[in-house]
């Protein structure tokens, strides 16, 4: 015979079964077909087993507690094969029993749909609750209906049906369109409090009141839909019956972890996916909806809200695609905040400009997203002591002595015997557990309950990067720690190194829609003793006295080029924004929340290096460096760095041969550095393919603003002589202290 193999979310229900004790721990079961088997299991415990596969319980539910879940999976599934194809009265919709709540205009059109199902009730909500522990549980499943959303009334259902362990279904009106589901299984699916709470995410408090009923303004008083006509109420209700019985027969079913727009005018409808809270994420979980973008992205519900074309200044290369991801705001209902506006840029490709925007988003949302994270609070000495493997600070480059001592500084020393706090992480190099410190791994640890651990260090960004795997998120993040190491080496020794002459077909893809621009650009090679490509891309505006340089470290110098002019070309466009009195960079910072920068005010004059102090300690944030480039003095200073005789061409430059993360650790740990990583994936990202990752790699130099530059360790020092750019190595106090154009 025919065996099924059933999915873990699959539901078998078992009818028509004789079982017969065969001995005391042997019994019979025998099918209405009269097929025997023989079950190595007491005739009552197999009994009892067997009732509960009903169609109502997944298959992983029913063997969750089962000491032989895989061969009593083969049992269930013989079993369910040898079943009629024909049930007659064991019709699944026939045995459902479904609970009708909320407003009852709604329950006549119901009634009519609903003929089909073995039972149904009408049940006053206040009364809910006494009929769910009436009936048990079994077969049941509870609809509410309600002509407008009301967020109150339907976490109220929801908590009373997730206390008795049943399923519902919610439907309401809403703005002219109807809105069916999700449909709720409690401990497999997201829920209406998942959907409220990212609703919430997605704006400020006039959002919020969406999720409340509006005042009545209806012409027709008793009409409890006077935007609707009731043939379109009668239609979205009968699809809401449609889904909600595909899911009792086990078919296709929309709804679970999803919501159904349904348009009543066009006849359309719009499936509307969403993924659960990263606090409230179930055991198992199921969703109609397996595209893992559709699940992330969405103006409704999603971690990002948008993902939008930009529209660049008419010099800038007509190939240059740069897509903005708007992400859900998590402050509005955690302790943690998370970048809202990120970006990502190709030339020619929207597809890789898009799915680099998406991977920035769900870096900053995981980065800086802490539930249920595990800590544990000790000195490095302590732990080791102990016996636990933990990374040693000592290892690090982070702030110097004497920036640490300086009256005023945020920052204590990160000693072996300070208690900070750690969370688990891996060493790739050694393959063993290793703690990693909090303060290197997140982002936004600070807030929350955290604030008052010891700081050790400014915001710390370098190796922290999103994929569609776990190669990719790694290969991202070493990248990042690569092409941040050598770039501040660079910047702080103020070496000059020479220009890369521009290939023809890059030069090509640099033409705007018009020939004449005032745009100039140049290439650096960083060399660095990885032999991995590393390019500054440095676009100079000459008519405006703006200057740029963005970065990238890919397998080929080519591709790194590419990267690099498109970061510089879209740092550009902000310094743009900065120069207008009512930039748009600034009003999101200083009116609408939407940005945490402490610009200087605005001037006229453009002469910003006045503004700041002469050491630079008040320009704290990375984003305040453009500004600092929108004086003309500033582009004049750093000209000789970037300005170098062009002596370089592309085939002089060292390459991979090929993008695998095992191509990058043998150049990384060849030179002796040590990879760890830690998956900081967050419950609710971590439903779908994609991965996120801080690696670490102890010693690189990492970036940080003017104001705490990363002067510590040894290699920042040691490293130019190494490469030949200096004879010996340089004094803390003759590294060069002016800001970098870039951010």
């Amino acid at each position: 015979m025919t065996t099924t193999t059933f999915e873990p979310h699959a539901m078998p229900r078992l009818d028509h079964l004789e079982i017969r004790g065969a001995g005391e721990d042997t019994c019979t079961v025998t099918t209405s077909a009269g097929d025997q088997y023989e079950v190595a299991m007491p005739a009552a415990d197999l009994a009892a087993l067997l009732r509960t596969c009903d169609g109502s319980h997944t298959l992983d539910d029913i063997l969750e507690n089962q000491e032989d879940g895989d061969a009593l999976r083969e049992v269930i599934s013989a079993l369910q094969a040898a079943e009629p194809a024909d049930r007659g009265d064991a019709d699944p919709c026939g045995q459902a029993t479904i609970l009708l709540t909320g407003e009852g205009a709604f329950f006549p059109l119901a009634q009519t749909m609903t003929s089909h199902f073995g039972t149904v009730v009408q049940v006053p909500e206040a009364r809910l609750g006494d009929e769910l522990e009436r009936l048990g549980t079994d077969h049941l499943w509870v609809v509410a209906f309600f002509s407008a959303v009301d967020r109150g009334r339907m976490e109220s259902i929801e908590e009373t049906c997730f206390d008795a362990g049943v399923p519902w279904l919610p439907f309401h009106l809403d703005r002219g369109h109807g809105w069916l589901g999700p449909l709720v299984i409690p401990g497999s699916t997201a829920d209406i409090r998942d959907l409220f709470g990212r609703r919430r995410c997605t704006g400020d408090e006039v959002e919020e009141a969406l999720l409340y009923p509006a005042v009545p303004w209806s012409t027709e008083p008793g009409n409890p839909w006077p935007d609707f006509s009731n043939q379109a109420v009668a239609w979205m209700v009968a699809l809401l019956f449609g889904e909600l019985e595909a899911e009792i027969r086990g078919q296709t079913c929309r709804l679970l972890s999803c919501e159904l727009e349904v348009d009543p005018k066009r006849y359309r409808t719009r499936q509307r996916p969403f993924l659960p809270l990263p606090t409230r994420v179930p055991k198992r979980f199921r969703s109609s909806c397996d595209h893992p973008r559709e699940q992330l992205v969405g103006n409704r519900a999603g971690i990002v809200l948008d993902l939008h074309r930009v529209d660049h200044h008419p010099d800038f290369p007509s190939e240059l695609i740069t897509i903005r991801a708007h992400n859900a705001d998590l402050s509005r209902i955690y302790p943690w905040g998370n970048d809202l506006f990120v970006g990502g840029s190709a030339f020619g490709n929207g597809e890789a400009a898009a799915g680099a925007a998406l991977g920035e988003a769900l870096e900053r949302y995981c980065g800086n997203c802490l539930p249920g994270v595990d800590t544990v609070v000790d000195s490095y000495s302590e732990l080791t002591a102990k016996g636990r493997h933990a990374l040693d600070p000592g290892r690090l480059s982070l702030h110097s002595e004497a920036m640490l001592a300086e009256p005023g500084c945020p920052f204590v020393p990160f000693t072996r015997d300070l208690p900070v706090r750690w969370v688990s992480g891996h060493s790739l190099t050694h393959d063993r557990h290793t703690l990693l410190p909090l303060s290197l791994v997140y982002a936004n640890w600070l807030d929350g309950e955290f604030a008052d651990d010891p700081v050790t260090n400014y915001l710390y960004t370098p190796g922290m990067a999103a994929g569609q795997n776990l190669e990719q998120a790694l290969v991202g993040a070493v990248r990042e720690l690569v092409e941040r190491d050598i770039t501040m080496t660079w910047w702080l020794h103020a070496h000059p190194l020479p220009r890369v002459a521009i290939p023809s077909e890059l030069r090509d893809r640099l033409t705007g829609p018009s020939r004449e621009t005032d745009l100039r650009y140049g290439l650096i090679h960083l060399d660095n003793e990885f032999q991995i490509p590393v390019m500054a891309g440095v676009v100079i505006d000459e008519a405006s006295s703006l200057v740029s340089i963005g970065f990238g470290c890919r397998p080929e110098p080519l591709a790194a080029a590419e990267k690099a002019l498109t970061e510089a070309l879209t740092l550009l466009e902000g310094s743009y924004d900065l120069l207008k009195p009512d930039s748009t960079l600034r009003k999101s910072a200083e009116e609408w929340g939407l940005l945490h920068v402490n610009y200087k005010p605005w001037r006229a004059d453009r002469q910003y290096l006045d503004s700041f102090r002469p050491d630079f300690r008040d320009l704290s944030d990375l984003m305040l460096q453009p500004q600092l480039y929108l004086d003309p003095r500033a582009l004049d200073r750093i000209r000789p760095l970037i300005e170098t005789p062009v002596t370089r061409e592309l085939g002089d430059l060292p390459s991979l041969p090929d993008d695998r993360f095992e191509t990058y650790r043998e150049r990384i740990e060849s030179r002796g550095f040590e990879l760890l990583y830690a998956d900081i994936t967050s419950p609710d990202v971590a439903l779908t393919p994609f991965k996120v990752v801080r690696v670490l790699i102890p010693g690189l130099v990492p970036n940080m603003p003017a104001a705490f530059p990363a002067y510590g360790g040894r290699r920042l020092y040691e490293l130019p002589v190494q490469l030949g750019w200096s004879d010996q190595p340089l004094r803390e106090d003759q590294l060069n202290t002016f800001p970098m154009p870039h951010a």
